[in-house]
């Protein structure tokens, strides 16, 4: 498989990498699911969601157009990890706590 044969692409974990690697997959045309823990509270933004105001708002810019957020559609864990079965490559950039 090349690169060119992806054509459903997900990151895990919304932080610094996840969120980095989701904007370098948009600036390459495709299409990105962009997922990680739900909100704290009901009245926050999910991480995934504040991961792409992190990415509009970076200096230097992470994207090469602002408008390539279009490409990445954000989620959870547990209300979209299902949809995974159905990528050809998922990428794990979370951590782990013992």
């Amino acid at each position: 498989m090349t690169q060119s044969d992806f054509s459903k692409i997900a990151v895990i974990g919304a932080g610094t990498m996840g969120s980095g690697i989701a904007a370098q997959i948009a600036n390459a045309g495709h299409d990105v699911l962009l997922l990680d823990l739900d909100a704290r509270t009901s009245d926050n933004k999910i991480p995934a969601e504040m991961a792409i105001n992190r990415l509009l708002a970076s200096d230097p810019p992470q994207l090469m157009d602002k408008k390539f957020t279009n490409r990445i559609s954000t989620g959870t864990i547990d209300a979209d990890l299902e949809k995974l079965a159905d990528y050809d490559w998922v990428i794990e950039a979370s951590i782990t706590q013992s």
